[in-house]
């Protein structure tokens, strides 16, 4: 919270708050959200959250996020609501799309954007669109590009994910593992070439996840 506020009061662009249903109660999220629009924090990505690695019940009062954005609308704050979009299917969705899709639908009729979790594949994104498009859903959904910057932790968290690692990235990164550089200079050239594609196909904008590092980033919007 203190730094998504001294974000948002000392950078000259807004700050989101990412909210999660895993563990909070009712009161601690109204709470949040009380705190947020009295320092002008007006931007909320609620997600449901993961859960704890060692498979113990987080507790809390939400289980879905499409609960964590009921509660938010219904909050003094005047507050943007955006919530997560899985192209390759959520992980919990069993791989059934039809009923993913419908129910991710549903998810972004109550909110005013999605934002996707990171693919490496135009298709899934563009296959996602029109899945969505065919079930009346307008919102817009923004594609997630992560940067390749570290093989061991990209395989860690695609496999958290259930993100596909497509088999000619891995033959491309795997002899250059130890070489950060390496790495980053074939993860910016991926991201731009798959940025470029969805953007040229009418996605709405990108969401590109820096994980802290901003070189990555700064070169691919140089790029674009």
């Amino acid at each position: 919270r203190d730094i998504v506020v001294d974000v948002n009061r000392s950078q000259p662009f807004p700050a989101m708050a990412h909210l999660t249903c895993s563990g909070h109660t009712r009161a601690q999220i109204g709470e949040l959200l009380d705190e947020y629009a009295a320092a002008g924090v007006h931007n909320i990505l609620a997600l449901a959250g993961d859960p704890p690695a060692d498979g113990t019940d987080p507790g809390g009062d939400f289980t879905y996020a499409t609960e964590l954005v009921s509660l938010v609308r219904d909050h003094p704050g005047d507050f943007s609501v955006g919530v997560a979009a899985h192209p390759e299917l959520h992980p919990r969705s069993a791989g059934d799309r039809e009923a993913d899709r419908r129910f991710l639908a549903a998810k972004l009729e109550v909110a005013d954007f999605g934002v996707t979790q990171f693919f490496f594949e135009a298709g899934d994104y563009l296959r996602m669109v029109d899945d969505l498009a065919a079930l009346g859903c307008t919102t817009p959904v923004l594609p997630g590009i992560m940067p390749p910057i570290n093989v061991a932790g990209l395989i860690r968290m695609t496999t958290m994910n259930g993100s596909v690692l497509p088999a000619p990235l891995m033959e491309r990164l795997e002899p250059v593992a130890d070489d950060p550089h390496a790495v980053r200079d074939i993860g910016v050239e991926v991201a731009t070439d798959l940025s470029r594609r969805v953007l040229d196909a009418g996605a709405p904008g990108l969401h590109l996840y820096a994980l802290n590092r901003s070189a990555s980033v700064l070169r691919i919007v140089d790029n674009l």
